[in-house]
């Protein structure tokens, strides 16, 4: 082998060396934990009827108290949830109606008549997880509520692999979807309507419990880490193959200027 062969073959050999390197380091991108603690933060029923506390000390209770009036001074002081036309909903108009509706109880179901400021409701528990999720959505919208992260709540995508979680089987059905238009799909349900995918409030009800409890007091669950995805605002980490094919179009390269040097 000619001493200029044998250097452009170290060449090819240093460039195989490296897109095995980006191979490996980009798998294990693909599979590291997307939220640290603190990224984002949302509160359940619970915690927004005042028990539990939130970061430094501060409680979703005391939250919704001091800033309902600001996160809904477009809607005159009031949140409404269920379907925006041609449904039954539930309106609070103060953080102290909506303390007093939750932690709601009872089987779960839609609505049977348009409320304002109710205790209980024909929706049973169903009602009180649309309402804390709404909570989330619109407090995080407003920038009392989003953590660290540069985006808001209900601009997460719902990306969740079937496969892992066989206990939501209408997971494929919502996969796409922000939490926001998730959130809309339950307010049809909650007034009485149906989705044309056919789920029911017994199918998304058990994924909005995990949704609403994705980021309890900053800490993401199982559930977050799996099945929630920041918004599309950057190109997406190569998986490992678009990697190898990276690595497979370099060599070619390299290997048709040896070709032609050889021939020259």
């Amino acid at each position: 082998m000619s001493a200029f062969a044998l250097l452009d073959a170290r060449r090819m050999s240093r460039v195989l060396f490296v897109v095995v390197l980006l191979t490996l380091a980009y798998s294990g991108a693909a599979h590291a934990d997307t939220w640290s603690t603190g990224r984002m933060i949302t509160y359940l029923q619970a915690e927004w009827a005042g028990e539990g506390m939130g970061p430094m000390g501060t409680t979703a209770s005391t939250l919704l108290t001091n800033d309902f009036n600001t996160v809904y001074a477009a809607s005159a002081g009031e949140v409404t949830v269920g379907p925006m036309s041609g449904g039954y909903t539930l309106s609070f108009d103060s953080a102290g109606a909506v303390e007093s509706y939750l932690p709601a109880s009872g089987a779960i179901g839609p609505l049977d008549a348009s409320l304002l400021d109710p205790t209980t409701s024909a929706s049973g528990s169903f009602g009180g997880d649309v309402v804390a999720l709404t909570l989330d959505v619109n407090f995080s919208s407003a920038g009392f509520l989003h953590g660290t992260a540069p985006y808001a709540f209900g601009n997460l995508v719902i990306a969740g692999i079937p496969a892992q979680f066989p206990q939501f089987p209408a997971l494929s059905g919502v996969d796409g979807l922000t939490v926001s238009q998730f959130l809309g799909q339950l307010d049809t349900l909650l007034g009485g309507g149906s989705l044309s995918s056919g789920y029911t409030i017994a199918d998304l009800d058990p994924i909005a419990i995990q949704i609403e409890n994705s980021f309890t007091d900053g800490a993401p669950s199982d559930f977050a880490q799996d099945a929630l995805v920041p918004p599309t605002t950057t190109a997406p980490v190569p998986e490992p193959s678009s990697a190898l094919l990276l690595g497979a179009g370099l060599l070619g390269l390299m290997g048709r200027a040896y070709r032609r040097k050889r021939l020259v």
